[in-house]
């Protein structure tokens, strides 16, 4: 019951104030894309025990730049050479691997540094597609809300239906408690709440359009869930932080909208 009371409190305080970020947008929304990549990336480095200072620098100077990377071209198709972003994350991924040449009897290593290219691409990279979501298309705010509201929705559903009926197991040997029970539970409910998003600030758009952007969240998020509860497993934890209350860290908050993000903003932007 703490552990509930816990993750209910955090619920009710985290939902309004992220709500607000994204309604908000511009320098707002890019800070707290920022604060998650490099919090997110943080657990990263912890999970897969790499505690080199300057390869940590390194990384997160180098998130931080990919992200601003696609925030300042945001959707206007420059070439990337000619963003300042890109020359900047140029060097610094540069660094890195100058660093491991000099250093590799210094406590880092190419594992290492291999370890730290995956979490800067796999959070900096992939994350920053929030932002051009919520800021190139005309219904970017719209279009944010619907993949938040699903999501949260999905993981609502799974969480509770699943701890109540669940005995069929979804995949245990990555996390023992998802089950197939909860799987479908989670997809109905994202299905409920991306609809009503659809009827209240996306009028204009097709029921089937949305329907198909509102199923494919439902799936990818969990799949995207799962790959980072894999990472976990790989290395043995359990939760990737303690930041939130009842939660974990922020790769268990954020985990759904790693690989769910970029691809839903590929979908709007082909074929809406």
């Amino acid at each position: 019951m703490e552990e509930f009371n816990k993750r209910l409190l955090s619920t009710i305080i985290g939902i309004p104030l992220i709500l607000t970020v994204i309604y908000l947008g511009g320098p707002v929304y890019l800070l707290f894309i920022e604060i998650i990549i490099v919090a997110g990336l943080s657990e990263f480095m912890r999970l897969t025990s790499i505690t080199h200072r300057g390869l940590k620098i390194a990384s997160f100077l180098a998130a931080i730049l990919l992200s601003l990377l696609i925030y300042l071209n945001n959707g206007q198709n420059q070439s990337f050479h000619h963003n300042p972003a890109d020359l900047l994350t140029t060097i610094f991924l540069t660094v890195i691997v100058v660093i491991v040449a000099f250093k590799t009897n210094a406590g880092i290593s190419w594992q290492q540094t291999a370890l730290a290219f995956t979490g800067v691409f796999y959070l900096g990279w992939t994350l920053s597609y929030l932002l051009l979501l919520r800021e190139e298309f005309p219904l970017g705010r719209e279009y944010t809300y619907l993949l938040f509201f699903t999501i949260w929705a999905v993981d609502i559903g799974a969480y509770v239906m699943g701890k109540r009926f669940g005995k069929t197991k979804l995949a245990p040997a990555i996390s023992p408690h998802k089950s197939w029970e909860g799987a479908f539970s989670g997809i109905l409910a994202g299905i409920l709440a991306g609809s009503l998003v659809k009827v209240f600030l996306l009028p204009q758009k097709s029921w089937l359009s949305c329907l198909g952007l509102i199923l494919f969240v439902t799936i990818m998020a969990q799949l995207s869930d799962l790959a980072e509860s894999a990472l976990k497993r790989n290395f043995a934890v359990k939760d990737s932080g303690g930041l939130i209350p009842g939660h974990g860290g922020i790769l268990d908050r954020f985990d759904s909208f790693i690989l769910t993000g970029p691809i839903l903003y590929y979908l709007i932007k082909w074929m809406l």
